[in-house]
């Protein structure tokens, strides 16, 4: 059984540690500036160009998949690399990759409250998220990593990475309904950057890119319309309820709704595929589905 002294020493630290943290996060202002951010691997082959001791820890790799076996394999571990690759960052500043480049104007501006980084399950994606998380905490901005599963193949990233960073961006929104939310696509795939431009416009928030060609920063607002009266239908809303469930046989699903509301669906607004026979959601349909039916 643990002393009273034992009890007070602990609940000490406690309170030590909670002052400390709220020294270095002092509260957030009322309506939170938020970033959500995709991570890709600027960083690294930035690095791997330009950065020596990055270079004496990968001799032998000259691609982002280079580095990823070589990272499995343990050599260099992921933590020699984090290490090496904040010294770079500390050295470039936000000229060191797409994502503080893209970033800029606004740190600039003091207009970055919250940042979360939405990196893959992979190697790489580990360590450059761990990167600029740290480097952005370093630099007085508040980061947090969101580790986005099912980017490890081909089949992972078609049956479930998508969905996933779909779905961690719908829950980021709902939270920070009521803040300053920008989605930053510049880092990353153009499959992830157009999903998400995709999610931010349904859900009223604005996209911003940084061109690599023209170095200016591109924002695109979200249409002012509301999917929920204006543009989805009720039959389709109906369609969907039922596909939210699991798939369905597309014979029933055409006795249903009728086959001109499936090919629509189908073809058109691309809301459903079909497979072996069934009609499933696809990923903009699931995104729909969400703002749909989750709350305002």
């Amino acid at each position: 059984m643990r002393s009273p002294r034992d009890v007070r020493k602990s609940r000490n630290a406690l309170i030590g540690r909670a002052i400390r943290l709220n020294r270095r996060w002092p509260d957030l202002p009322r309506r939170v500036r938020v970033h959500i951010v995709t991570v890709g691997a600027s960083l690294l082959t930035n690095a791997l160009r330009d950065d020596q001791n990055v270079k004496q820890l990968l001799p032998n790799a000259s691609s982002v998949r280079d580095v990823e076996n070589a990272l499995r394999d343990g050599r260099p571990t992921r933590r020699e690399l984090v290490e090496a690759l904040l010294s770079y960052v500390s050295r470039k500043g936000n000229a060191a990759c797409a994502e503080l480049t893209s970033m800029s104007e606004h740190i600039d501006r003091r207009l970055v409250d919250l940042v979360y980084l939405l990196h893959t399950d992979t190697e790489v994606g580990e360590v450059c998220g761990t990167v600029l998380e740290r480097h952005l905490n370093r630099s007085g901005i508040r980061a947090e990593r969101r580790r986005i599963e099912g980017f490890r193949n081909e089949e992972e990233f078609r049956e479930r990475g998508l969905q996933n960073l779909l779905l961690v961006t719908h829950e980021l929104i709902k939270k920070h309904r009521e803040d300053a939310v920008l989605v930053n696509a510049t880092g990353g795939y153009k499959p992830e950057g157009t999903a998400l431009s995709i999610l931010a416009f349904v859900m009223g928030k604005p996209v911003y890119y940084r061109h690599e060609d023209f170095r200016t920063t591109v924002f695109i607002p979200p249409l002012p319309i509301d999917w929920r009266e204006d543009v989805l239908d009720r039959v389709y809303r109906s369609a969907l309820m039922d596909l939210s469930r699991g798939s369905m046989d597309a014979s029933e699903f055409e006795r249903r709704y009728g086959k001109e509301v499936a090919e629509r669906m189908l073809e058109d607004l691309m809301l459903i595929r079909e497979r072996d026979g069934k009609y499933e959601m696809t990923e903009f349909g699931r995104v729909i589905y969400w703002v749909a039916f989750s709350d305002p």
